[in-house]
């Protein structure tokens, strides 16, 4: 049996990661390591949400446009407007947050063509 101990880098220690990081840090994105081989992909939209998605690292780029083409802009107001009916405070009209969802549908294409460049 072994002792040895697997220590998972940070994101950003890779030359790919690092290109990476500076792709999404020009688009606005933020990126956080989740530790456990996953990170979180953060940016506020236009009407202020503070959006995120989790992906795996392996295959970054590929995980990326893979939230990016199962994103659903319907889904995204359902959420709010359901948080809204169960009393969450905050939430903009359904025409605002109708908007945001679209134009967070840009922001994650812009980013998935960055990337995949």
């Amino acid at each position: 049996m072994s002792n040895d101990i697997y220590i998972r880098k940070p994101w950003g220690t890779t030359r790919r990661e690092k290109r990476y990081q500076r792709i999404c840090e020009k688009l606005g994105w933020t990126i956080r390591d989740n530790g456990d081989g996953s990170v979180e992909i953060c940016q506020y939209s236009p009407a202020g949400e503070d959006f995120s998605f989790t992906v795996d690292r392996k295959k970054f780029v590929d995980n990326v446009k893979f939230y990016y083409d199962n994103y659903g802009v319907d889904e995204h107001i359902e959420m709010w407007v359901k948080a809204r009916d169960c009393g969450v405070s905050g939430i903009p009209s359904v025409r605002r947050l109708a908007i945001d969802a679209e134009e967070i549908d840009g922001m994650l294409q812009e980013l998935a063509c960055a990337l995949s460049v």
